[in-house]
């Protein structure tokens, strides 16, 4: 059957969704593959494993997850050991979590010799106790192994789609955080695929693996977004839109690009003001630093009220208010880095960490490519 060039087009780029289903092995590996007995292994270990955890914050069945995991790579085209080890990507930290106790021996025990091909990579995708996100992250970032870097970071990305995917019952700062983790890896992703292909394969069509899954990622986590400051949870603040919109307009032209870590400018009294260091207002979420979190949203709706004084806005328009604007301002990083071939916050990268795998302190405002 030939379709036609507007339909494979819509093909590429189709946003892709969730079942929220478990889905069945047969979904995942083709049974003639020679893997395919491994991989009904794996799955059963997987799936009873995954039948002592609680409900996903949606409600799905915890099964789930992994199962979409290794469905979006299978239609990435990722190698069948790549898909079974999406299978297994959480395995040891929910083992751990549930029994206390090392994970690793009871999937030595099930697949003994087959272990080995899937060893590594489990390892990698294994985020260790006391290990920051940001440091997790970069670990896969700079594995040496070649490979393995990239089919964790294949992992990593449909790990990431599938969890943006799930978040419809989440508040608006809940969507907010998924996506902001979101952006420090696809901004990671971003920056790998300039080193490896450089600015040139930016030619409008999807080239490889890593282009595919990041471009979905990328799509997703937009959506996200986009539901975010479409659908506020108060009513009567959509006046503000204009406002907020071309003043991130009026930013990006002063500054160059998003600023990752820039402080506040307490004396700026234009709404370009809300969007000084709105990454490192969500590094301080990430880092569970409750109290400078809440310091700068009061900061920000201190600010607000002052602005927009005539509309006498409540407390929760507020609100309304400056997640439409963080949303807002993350949907427009996430089109440029999809977007701009040359485009990646520089300061943002797990290259650029400090020793702690935190966001350096800088002076002034950091510059971004793009």
């Amino acid at each position: 059957m030939s379709f036609s060039q507007e339909y494979q087009s819509y093909r590429r780029l189709e946003n892709w969704s969730s079942f929220h289903k478990v889905i069945p092995l047969e979904g995942l590996i083709d049974v003639r593959s020679s893997l395919f007995p491994l991989a009904k292994k794996v799955y059963t270990l997987v799936r009873e494993l995954y039948e002592h955890l609680p409900l996903r914050k949606n409600g799905e069945k915890p099964f789930v997850h992994p199962t979409h995991v290794a469905y979006f790579l299978r239609k990435a085209g990722c190698h069948d050991l790549v898909v079974l080890a999406g299978l297994l990507h959480d395995y040891l930290e929910e083992h751990h979590d549930l029994y206390h106790r090392d994970g690793m021996k009871e999937l030595s025990k099930q697949l003994r010799g087959d272990l080995v091909l899937l060893k590594p990579l489990i390892i990698l995708l294994t985020r260790e106790n006391e290990e920051s996100y940001y440091g997790y992250i970069s670990r896969i970032f700079k594995e040496k192994n070649l490979g393995h870097r990239q089919a964790a970071i294949h992992i990593k990305l449909a790990d990431r789609i599938h969890n943006v995917l799930s978040i419809e019952t989440f508040n608006g700062q809940e969507r907010i955080y998924e996506c902001f983790k979101n952006l420090f890896i696809l901004n990671n992703v971003k920056k790998y695929l300039l080193e490896l292909y450089g600015p040139q394969m930016w030619n409008g069509k999807i080239n490889n693996v890593t282009e595919m899954l990041f471009n979905k990622c990328i799509k997703a986590t937009y959506d996200a977004c986009i539901h975010i400051y479409h659908h506020p949870s108060v009513s009567g603040v959509e006046k503000t839109y204009t406002l907020l919109q071309l003043a991130f307009k009026k930013f990006m032209y002063l500054y160059s690009g998003l600023e990752a870590v820039t402080d506040i400018r307490q004396k700026e009294s234009h709404l370009v003001k809300l969007y000084l260091g709105i990454v490192r207002k969500y590094d301080a979420l990430l880092h569970h630093e409750a109290k400078e979190f809440k310091l700068r949203e009061r900061q920000e709706l201190q600010f607000c009220k002052r602005f927009f004084k005539d509309y006498h806005f409540s407390s929760e328009q507020l609100k309304a208010i400056l997640d439409y604007k963080d949303a807002y301002a993350f949907k427009e990083m996430l089109a440029r880095l999809l977007y701009n071939p040359n485009y990646f916050m520089s300061l943002f990268v797990a290259t650029e960490l400090s020793r702690h795998n935190r966001i350096r302190k800088t002076n002034g405002f950091d510059k971004m490519l793009g």
